[in-house]
């Protein structure tokens, strides 16, 4: 009997210190994640885009250049682009040269809608954009009819402004 129990007692012990020693040990962590509100845009066509009159025909029916800037925006957050003129109006440093008011430029989404005179205020040019990146063109129409002097560098600087809704 003191043998079967001695059995017994050692069996125990031996599968007690067995399962302790093959129990897994688990720890946890915690991870922050801070995610900024992105909202980049670029123009492609930070340069002058150029557009030569060379007769009256051209001066009165106007001139369109499809793609005349190409933004590339991107953004983790719903976004609308705005256009406006930072001035009233185009200037020439030409000699007898008249300023022209910068409505005669029209804009409008690549191949979308119709043309809308420029101004200074913000107007949309993409009231809604989906979250992630994607880009596209900007056409403009230029007529400025036979009002204005001639001068080789009329010029106006046009803002594109991206915003999170």
């Amino acid at each position: 009997m003191k043998r079967n129990l001695f059995v017994i007692s050692f069996c125990t012990l031996f599968f007690s210190i067995a399962t302790n020693a093959a129990k897994a040990q688990v720890q946890t962590s915690n991870v922050a994640v801070t995610i900024a509100t992105v909202t980049e845009l670029t123009a492609n066509n930070t340069s002058l885009a150029t557009f030569a009159f060379t007769n009256g025909a051209e001066l009165e029916a106007g001139i369109t250049q499809p793609n005349a800037v190409n933004l590339a925006y991107k953004s983790n957050k719903l976004t609308k682009i705005t256009v406006k003129a930072l001035g009233s109006g185009f200037f020439s440093s030409g000699a007898g040269s008249t300023d022209m008011p910068v409505s005669v430029i029209q804009w409008k989404k690549n191949n979308v809608g119709s043309f809308v005179p420029l101004s200074t205020t913000s107007s949309d040019l993409s009231a809604s954009q989906a979250k992630g990146s994607s880009n596209f063109g900007v056409d403009y129409k230029i007529t400025p009819g036979l009002q204005y002097n001639p001068a080789n560098d009329y010029a106006v600087t046009i803002e594109y402004t991206l915003t999170a809704l």
